[in-house]
């Protein structure tokens, strides 16, 4: 089982692993002095050095949906002809194929030159529906007759779901379809460069209506000083007194610390990781949730070329292993966890919801998450510009099957909702309700 690892022959000059994450490195990979889009040899060679990486360097790359041969045989003929703005275009469909939300290109031509206006309306995507969620502009959308609760179904002429595909889609990376959507949340839809965009509507009312909305540029919005949201409007569910509710994007060590010392003796705590959390660490908040020091996470690490090592160590794990959290805690949080986690959970808002999940009453619930969960390889390119991928492969510590990479957080309960009559507070007011079943016996 081990042969091709134990007689593979090969140096370490391009591939190298960091000695404190044992992650891949790249640290030999040089830009071509004066590259020009309009060489073809230059272009190449940009192919091969970026696919080579791949190959030899990303554990992950057997998940993607294109076999990583079969990128190499629809790409090598067309950047054999393509140069100009064209390759700029060509660049971004290539990385496409990566399937990895932490490569997000930031020299994306699309993106630096295309998605330069965004319209007022905030939107929550929902079964590829638009609700309406927030408006910057109240004055415009009264004038016309849009409100909060509205759902777009159709934009510029297409369906939600294929004009997201026949523009972002195209351009951008992302390990599963729902991570997609979150371009759409803020400003939709933030995919074009027109300055206005017509969208189909079905009012609240069950009224069709079409309507051009403007699409302005970022700096424009700072005029707006009023803005609705659908989620100062409605009404937030009642908790009771047995059931605590955490944001843990809010989340600071005080506030954690203060969160725990009042809810305690509760039944049940909801904490809701559908956000990014930059105050605390995975290691603070398991530290209130495990009785004993545990593993939580499994890496595939880089051994060698094409080679992945399962449950790789990092270098400073004979001091402390990143991949255990908690402590012996006999104060330990006793009651049920009820996790809330969606799209926008993503990377170390996962790796710490893979900590969380190791409560020994933790239920999850919501949908697919993010799933880019571990730290980011750079990889130079021949252009000078560089691109970033995932990595480490990501395993519960009790599956091996599972790659929390791509697939996103293990979900107990799939939330589904409805975008007519869109509850904002959906997914809190339906983990409350299991909460109540639990207790009931139902």
């Amino acid at each position: 089982m081990t042969d091709l690892k134990d007689n593979t022959n090969y140096g370490k000059y391009y591939l190298t692993n960091r000695k404190i994450s044992s992650i891949v490195k790249f640290d030999h990979e040089k830009a071509l002095p004066n590259f020009s889009n309009g060489n073809e040899s230059h272009r190449m060679l940009f192919l091969s050095s970026f696919w080579n990486s791949i190959r030899y360097g990303n554990v992950n790359i057997y998940l993607a949906d294109t076999p990583w041969d079969e990128v190499l045989t629809e790409f090598v003929p067309r950047f054999n002809t393509t140069e100009g703005i064209e390759f700029e275009y060509l660049k971004d469909e290539l990385f496409v194929k990566l399937n990895d939300s932490h490569s997000d290109y930031q020299a994306s031509y699309y993106l630096n030159t295309k998605v330069k206006r965004f319209s007022t309306y905030g939107t929550k995507n929902i079964n590829d529906s638009l609700v309406i969620t927030t408006i910057y502009d109240p004055i415009e959308a009264k004038e016309s007759n849009i409100e909060l609760g509205d759902v777009i179904f159709r934009v510029e002429g297409k369906s939600v779901k294929d004009y997201r595909e026949s523009t972002i889609g195209k351009y951008v990376s992302v390990s599963n379809p729902n991570y997609l959507k979150r371009f759409e949340s803020f400003y939709f839809p933030a995919l074009g460069d027109q300055e206005s965009m017509t969208v189909s509507i079905k009012k609240k009312s069950g009224e069709i209506i079409e309507r051009t909305v403007p699409l302005l540029k970022g700096e424009e919005f700072k005029n707006f000083k009023t803005i609705k949201s659908l989620f100062k409007e409605q009404k937030a569910p009642e908790l009771g007194d047995d059931i605590g509710y955490l944001h843990l994007g809010r989340a600071t060590k005080k506030r954690l610390k203060s969160f725990f010392k009042a809810n305690s003796s509760k039944q049940s705590i909801i904490l809701d990781l559908r956000n990014y959390p930059e105050n605390i660490s995975p290691e603070l908040i398991t530290s209130y949730l495990l009785p004993h020091r545990t593993t939580f996470f499994k890496a595939l690490g880089w051994y060698g070329p094409v080679l992945g090592e399962w449950d790789s160590k990092v270098g400073i794990a004979k001091i402390i292993d990143p991949f255990k959290a908690g402590n012996e805690n006999k104060d330990y949080y006793k009651g049920t966890v009820v996790l809330l986690v969606d799209h926008t959970t993503l990377s170390a808002a996962e790796y710490m919801g893979m900590g969380i999940q190791q409560a020994p009453r933790c239920i999850t619930i919501g949908k697919q998450t993010g799933g880019a969960v571990t730290n980011r390889v750079r990889v130079l390119l021949k252009d000078d510009t560089t691109i970033d991928f995932s990595g480490y492969g990501a395993f519960y510590p009790n599956d091996k099957e599972y790659n929390v990479h791509r697939n996103g957080l293990k979900i107990d309960h799939i939330v589904s909702e409805s975008a007519n009559d869109y509850n904002a507070y959906g997914m809190i007011q339906y983990a409350v309700d299991l909460i109540n079943k639990k207790s009931l016996g139902k």
